[in-house]
């Protein structure tokens, strides 16, 4: 019973943390200074794509460690 537990509380970690990643998304995409739009756009981009899937680049990479500390913090 002590494992089901343990998995159904990683499970709802992961899911938080993909729920910080979409959270930071939106915020990135509602920028209106011109000039870091298409860099928090491309912020965005990654965010919603990640940590759900592999990461596709090195920026993705990082991003998804930099969210997962934040988790941690957070805890």
């Amino acid at each position: 019973m002590e494992k089901i537990w343990f998995l159904e509380t990683e499970l709802l970690a992961c899911e938080g943390i993909v729920t910080l990643a979409n959270r930071y998304a939106d915020k990135a995409e509602e920028c209106n200074d011109p000039i870091r739009k298409g860099e928090l756009k491309n912020i965005a981009k990654v965010c919603k794509r990640m940590p759900e899937y592999p990461p596709k680049s090195f920026h993705e990479g990082l991003q998804s460690v930099l969210l997962y500390e934040f988790a941690v913090y957070m805890e």
